[in-house]
C-alpha cells in the first residue's frame, strides 16, 4: 500500500513543511506489517511531482491512501486525477478534511473516505475494499497502538524551522490525542476531550528513538501540558532512564507554572510555542480561549517569565482580526507579549476554518459560503481592520521581531548554554550572515518566515471547492 502525504503546493515547497514527519501515516504503516507499505512524504521533496511519478510507477500498487488537509486540496486533486487515469487501484482518503467534509473527497474520485481515526480499520480496508464513507474507530487505550513504523532514511529531511536546519536527526512523537479546550477558531477534529498515553509507553518509544540516533523530538500533541502530574512523572522518568533529547512543542499557558518550567527545561525542553492569541478580554471571550479572560494578561507575563528564568525559548502566537478587534487592540497585545519577554512573536490573520465554530456561524449568517473552507480576514473584510492593512501588520510584526530577536535570543542562549545550543550557534550565525550579506537570501528568509507563520493564510485556490 502506498501512503501519501501531499505537499501544500506542487509548484513551491512551503517553509512550514519539513518540520517533522507525517506521524499519522507511520502509525498506519505500523498496523499493517503483513503488507508491502511505503510512506511517501511529498512535502519534503524538492520536486514532488517527479518524486510521486517515480515511486508510483516503480511497482504495481494495489491500494493507496492520501492524507487530505484543507491547505492541500489542489495537490490532492492532482494526485487523485493522476492515479485514476493511470490505474484502477483502490484509493482511500483520510485526515482532517476527509473527516470534516467526506462528501467533498468522494466527489474528487476517492473510492472510500475514512471519517475519524484509521489505525483500527486499515487492515479491513485493504482486505475488503469497501466503498463510500467509512466510520473510523478511536482507540480507547493509546498504549495498545504500535509505535509509528519509522526508519532513519525517511527522517533525514526533517527538522527545519523556516530556513534554519536544526542540527541532528529529528522526528516527532505524540503523547496524547485531542484537546480539553473548545476554542471557537479551532478546526481540529477532537475538541473538549483528551486521551493520553502512559508515561512508560512514551519512555519505551523514546528509548527506541535513542537507539535510532534521533536527537530532536517534536511533540505533535495539540496541547502538550494538559496534566501537570503527568508532565512531572514524564520528566522524572526521562531523568531516571538518562534519556537526552531536545524537545519542541506547543501548549497553552493555563497549566504552565514555574515548577513545570524548571522540570521541563532540565528534561531537555528547548522551545515552546504558546497559543496566547490576544490579551484583550473581549477578543479572548469571542475566541472562547479562557474562562478567565481578565486574568489572562497576568498569566501571560508569568509564563513568559518562567521561560526566561529557565532558558526555554518561547514563542507567543497571536491572532489578528476578531470581529470587534481594532488595530489599537492588536498592537496592545503585541506590545504586551513583547515587553513580557517572548523571544519570538508569531502573528496570523484569523482564518474561518471549516469545522470551527466561527466558520459554522459565519456560514449560517451568510457571511461566507459553505464551500469556502478557508476564509482569511486578510482576504475578506470581516473585522474593523481592512484586509490590506492586516497584511501590512503581519509584515510589520515580522520586521519588529527580526530586529529584537538577535539580542534577546543570543543573550538567553549564552546564559543557558547546553550541547544543543553550542551546535546551533554556528548554524544560526551562518544563516544570519547570509541574511545580511545576500539580498536574495534575505528575501527568501523573509518570504519563508512570512509563510511559516507571519501572515500565513490559505491560498485563494484552496478557499473554495
Amino acid at each position: 500500500m502506498l501512503l501519501i502525504n501531499p505537499p501544500q503546493n506542487f509548484e513551491q515547497k512551503k517553509a512550514s513543511e519539513g518540520l517533522a514527519p507525517p506521524l499519522g501515516l507511520f502509525y498506519l504503516k505500523a498496523m499493517i506489517p503483513q503488507y508491502n507499505t511505503k510512506v511517501l512524504d511529498l512535502s519534503v521533496s524538492e520536486n514532488p511531482k517527479k518524486t510521486f511519478v517515480k515511486v508510483f510507477e516503480s511497482e504495481e500498487w494495489d491500494d493507496a491512501g492520501i492524507t487530505v488537509l484543507t491547505y492541500s486540496l489542489n495537490s490532492v486533486q492532482y494526485l487523485v486525477k493522476y492515479i485514476k487515469q493511470s490505474s484502477d487501484m483502490y484509493l482511500v482518503a483520510g485526515g482532517p478534511h476527509a473527516t470534516l467534509v467526506p462528501l467533498d473527497c468522494l466527489k474528487m474520485g476517492f473510492d472510500a473516505v475514512v471519517v475519524g481515526e484509521g489505525e483500527l480499520i486499515i487492515a479491513d480496508l485493504i482486505r475488503k475494499k469497501p466503498k463510500g464513507i467509512i466510520q473510523g474507530k478511536s482507540a480507547e487505550n493509546l498504549d495498545e497502538i504500535p509505535f509509528p513504523a519509522r526508519n532513519r532514511l525517511e527522517n533525514t529531511k526533517y527538522g527545519f524551522f523556516g530556513s534554519l536546519r536544526i542540527p541532528g536527526l529529528s522526528t516527532s512523537i505524540m503523547t496524547s490525542r485531542g484537546c480539553p479546550y473548545k476554542c471557537r477558531f479551532c478546526g481540529r477534529i477532537v475538541k473538549g476531550s483528551v486521551r493520553r498515553r502512559s508515561v512508560p509507553s512514551v519512555i519505551k518509544e523514546l528509548k527506541k528513538l535513542r537507539n535510532q540516533k534521533f536527537k530532536n523530538i517534536f511533540i505533535a500533541d495539540d496541547h502538550f501540558i494538559t496534566n501537570k502530574k503527568w508532565v512531572a512523572a514524564f520528566c522524572h522518568a526521562l531523568k531516571k532512564e538518562k534519556l537526552k533529547f531536545n524537545f519542541f512543542y506547543q501548549t497553552r499557558i493555563d497549566n504552565f507554572d514555574r515548577t513545570s518550567a524548571t522540570a521541563l527545561r532540565e528534561a531537555g525542553t528547548q522551545y515552546i510555542s504558546f497559543g496566547i492569541e490576544s490579551v484583550n478580554p473581549r477578543v479572548l471571550q469571542f475566541y472562547n480561549k479562557t474562562g478567565n479572560p481578565v486574568k489572562w494578561r497576568d498569566l501571560v507575563k508569568k509564563v513568559l517569565g518562567y521561560c526566561n528564568d529557565t532558558g526555554i525559548y518561547s514563542q507567543a502566537s497571536l491572532i489578528v482580526g476578531a470581529p470587534m478587534e481594532t488595530e489599537e487592540m492588536f498592537w496592545e497585545s503585541y506590545n504586551y507579549v513583547s515587553e513580557s519577554g517572548a523571544d519570538t512573536i508569531n502573528v496570523n490573520p484569523l482564518v474561518y476554518f471549516v469545522g470551527s465554530d466561527i466558520w459554522r456561524e459565519a456560514v449560517e449568517k451568510g457571511v461566507i459560503k459553505k464551500n469556502e473552507y478557508l476564509t482569511s480576514v486578510s482576504d475578506k473584510k470581516l473585522c474593523p481592520i481592512l484586509p490590506e492593512r492586516i497584511a501590512e501588520i503581519c509584515d510589520e510584526v515580522f520586521h519588529k521581531v527580526a530586529r529584537n530577536i538577535k539580542k534577546r535570543v543570543l543573550l538567553k542562549t549564552l546564559r543557558h548554554m547546553d550541547g544543543f545550543r553550542m551546535r546551533l550557534l554556528p548554524v544560526g550565525a551562518i544563516e544570519f550572515l547570509l541574511w545580511k550579506l545576500q539580498y536574495e537570501s534575505c528575501q527568501r528568509s523573509h518570504d519563508a518566515l512570512m509563510e511559516f507563520g507571519y501572515g500565513k493564510r490559505g491560498s485563494k485556490q484552496n478557499m473554495k471547492r
